[in-house]
Formats: structure tokens, C-alpha cells, sequence
């Protein structure tokens, strides 16, 4: 795909005229420009997902992703004491496949799905829709409006039955009854700082504008602070480490901080939840890339036509979680292993004696869940300390 001469998107001009206003951008204002601007944005007016899009996430692979974690959902709830009420939450929906798949499996457990509720965690209404779609909920047009504060944007009901409603922030949704939350590939895409070691101590890196498009037609450069900015100081408690090189960079998202202590709030009185990304325990390098129809391009190439991601720290992340001392966490363990836990050979062997003619393609389903992103993905358990869990399914042998 050729490079676009500069200035020819509205998010482009946009993001040349604040850097050049009020000065150099954080990594992660320049992050939640691109990706949710509400005008422009990556993720606002387009559907990311799939062959014809930008990426591909493990739902789209297979049901057996979706239906696995369903029945952890459902092993959880059973193991905390069946509580009356259950609220699948999902951050992130992407299509509405891997609720439609958890769905579809949880409907063998009549007691588990009575009285059941979804709630999703969207902003884009054109994901939205789509969701609705895939859930079999109809158009969502007429049910968009204006809102009371702590009410869902829209509202409708599953295929199954159950009553579905679409929210834009976690701190929105009830927390009554027992909490079903899943985050699968959410918080890669949450804006993070970077901050980088040099000779005269930690700095964090910006984004500046050039005088005019270099020779591959960008006008952004990193850049760094010549000083300690806010969200250095506020980080400062993280980059204490002595053994870190000059040249040594750490990313950390405060709105990812923000999300994990409000999935705490929302299991503290009783729920499970699992959080599924690429990363890892914790890490010390840039991370922060841009995809465009599957392929890696550089992060300045047209801002707004590629998605941007970053690793997911899981060492921030569980701290964040466990912060409040309500919440327990699980691992994290790769998704292979998870998966292999959780029989997804024997659910393959039973697709495959049901489906013979798709035998080739479950195999690679399942090469691709287990082999090609089972390392790089890792998998996090958090469950509510009101109703101990010493062990769950998928994280113990």
C-alpha cells in the first residue's frame, strides 16, 4: 500500500495542529488519537477484524476458543457455590464471536444460563452493530439514544434470550450477581507511556512534528522529554530497577491500570474473570507496533488506516488487579497450555468424528491456537477473594 503524501486525512491535520499548538504528544495521546478519536479513529468507523481486515484475534479461528472458556465460566460459577445471577461481561467485543461461542456452549447448563444477562464494553458503534448482529439481537439503530448516566447505550436480546446491553465504560455496568468477565486482545490496544534510561536518568518519549515529510512521506519522530513530565514522576515507582541498561524502555498504560482496579471493583463481591493477550510477565523494550491487512507497517505511516498495539505487561497488570485485596490472580500461563487443560484435543477428536470433511481444518485451528499464538499469548485468571478458588481449571495440572 503507498504511502500517502501528508495532510490528506482529517486525523492527520488534527494531530499535526495539536502537536504543534500545545507541544509534543505522549506516546499514548498520540495512541488514543489514532485509535479513538470519535471522529477519525481506528477502531470508530470501521470493522477491524478477520481475512479483510487489519488482524485476527483466536475467536475468529475457531469456536473452540470461545467454547472453552464458556465452560471455565461455568466450572468457576459451580466451584464458588452456583450464586444466583450471572453477568457475562466482555471488554472489547471485537465481532460479538467469542460471546455468540461462549454463548452457544453455556446453554448445556440450564442452571448456569437461568436468569443469565450480557453486558458489552463497546465504543465503536460500528463494532456495536456488528455485535448485535452476531448475537442475534436484531439492528440496534432505534435502540441507540440518549442515556441516563449509568445506563447502557443500547439494550436488546440475545437469540438465546437473554437480555443484552452495550455500555462504553466498565464503571457503568451493574455489579450484582456473580460477575463472567472476559478481556480477550483489550488491553493491547490501551495507550501506553514509554519511558526511556538514558545518562541523566529516566525520560519519556513524545512524539514531535517535523518541518515537513521525511523521505518516506512521515512527519512524526519520537523525541524525548528534556525533563521529568507528570507521567514520569507519577511511574517513577516502577523505574527503580538499578540493573536496567541506558536504552533500556518501559511502556505502562495508566488507562490499562484504570481498567484493571475497575474489573477488580466488579469482581470484588463475586465473579471470575480471564484476560487473554500477547505479552509478558514483564518487559523492558518497545513494543509499540502498527498493523495494516495483517502485515507490520511503521507506527507514523498514516495515522488511522493501522491498528496500534503494544505488549501487555501482565506483572502491571496483576498488581493492578490485586491492588485493592479483593481479587486473587492466576497465573498468567500461555494459551497453549491453558488450552490444553481445558481439553481442547478432545473437543477437536469430537469435531472431528462429527465433521470428518473439516478434519484438515480443525487440525489447523488448533495449530494455530496452540502452536503459531500459544506462547506468545498468555492467559490471567482473577477471581473474587469472597468465594476462595485456590485452584481453577486451565492454570494447575
Amino acid at each position: 500500500m503507498a504511502i500517502k503524501s501528508a495532510g490528506t486525512s482529517q486525523l492527520f491535520r488534527h494531530l499535526l495542529a495539536r502537536a504543534q499548538i500545545v507541544g509534543p504528544l505522549t506516546v499514548a495521546d498520540f495512541m488514543r488519537e489514532v485509535l479513538a478519536n470519535p471522529r477519525e479513529g481506528y477502531y470508530i468507523n470501521k470493522d477491524p477484524l478477520g481475512a479483510q481486515g487489519d488482524f485476527i484475534t483466536s475467536p475468529e479461528i475457531s469456536p473452540m476458543f470461545g467454547e472453552l472458556l464458556g465452560i471455565w465460566f461455568v466450572h468457576t460459577w459451580r466451584a464458588a457455590g452456583s450464586p444466583k445471577g450471572v453477568r457475562f461481561i466482555e471488554l472489547g467485543p471485537g465481532r460479538g464471536t467469542l460471546m455468540d461461542n461462549m454463548l452457544t456452549a453455556v446453554q448445556k447448563f440450564p442452571d448456569f444460563t437461568e436468569n443469565l444477562q450480557v453486558s458489552l464494553v463497546e465504543t465503536s458503534p460500528t463494532l456495536a452493530a456488528l455485535q448485535a448482529s452476531k448475537l442475534g439481537c436484531g439492528t440496534l439503530g432505534s435502540s441507540v439514544g440518549a442515556r441516563d448516566a449509568g445506563q447502557p447505550y443500547a439494550s436488546a436480546n440475545c437469540r438465546q434470550g437473554h437480555a443484552t446491553t452495550w455500555y462504553r465504560n466498565l464503571t457503568e455496568v451493574p455489579t450484582a450477581g456473580w460477575t463472567c468477565l472476559v478481556a480477550n486482545e483489550f488491553f493491547d490496544a490501551l495507550p501506553v507511556h514509554q519511558f526511556e534510561k538514558t545518562k541523566d536518568g529516566w525520560r519519556e518519549r513524545l512524539v514531535d512534528v517535523l518541518d515537513k515529510p521525511d523521505e518516506n512521506g512521515r512527519q512524526f519522530r519520537l523525541v524525548l522529554s528534556p525533563q521529568a513530565t507528570e507521567p514520569l514522576r507519577a511511574a517513577e515507582v516502577l523505574l527503580c530497577d538499578p540493573s536496567l541498561p541506558v536504552g533500556a524502555v518501559v511502556e505502562l498504560s495508566f488507562d490499562g491500570l484504570v481498567a484493571a482496579k475497575a474489573v477488580a471493583r466488579h469482581l470484588a463481591p463475586g465473579g471470575a474473570a480471564l484476560v487473554v493477550d500477547y505479552g509478558e510477565v514483564n518487559k523492558t523494550s518497545d513494543t509499540l507496533r502498527a498493523f495494516r491487512k495483517h502485515k507490520q507497517v511503521h507506527v507514523f505511516d498514516e495515522p488511522g488506516t493501522a491498528d496500534l498495539t503494544c505488549d501487555v505487561n501482565f506483572n502491571h497488570l496483576a498488581r493492578a488487579l490485586v491492588n485493592p485485596g479483593t481479587v486473587s490472580v492466576h497465573g498468567p500461563v500461555t494459551q497453549q497450555l491453558f488450552l490444553q487443560r481445558m481439553g481442547i484435543a478432545t473437543r477437536a477428536a469430537a469435531l472431528t468424528r462429527a465433521q470428518p470433511d473439516k478434519a484438515d481444518g480443525i487440525r489447523a485451528a488448533v495449530a494455530m491456537l496452540t502452536e503459531t499464538m500459544g506462547t506468545r499469548f498468555k492467559v490471567l485468571g482473577a477471581t473474587s477473594k469472597a468465594h476462595p478458588l485456590p485452584t481453577l481449571p486451565g492454570f494447575s495440572g
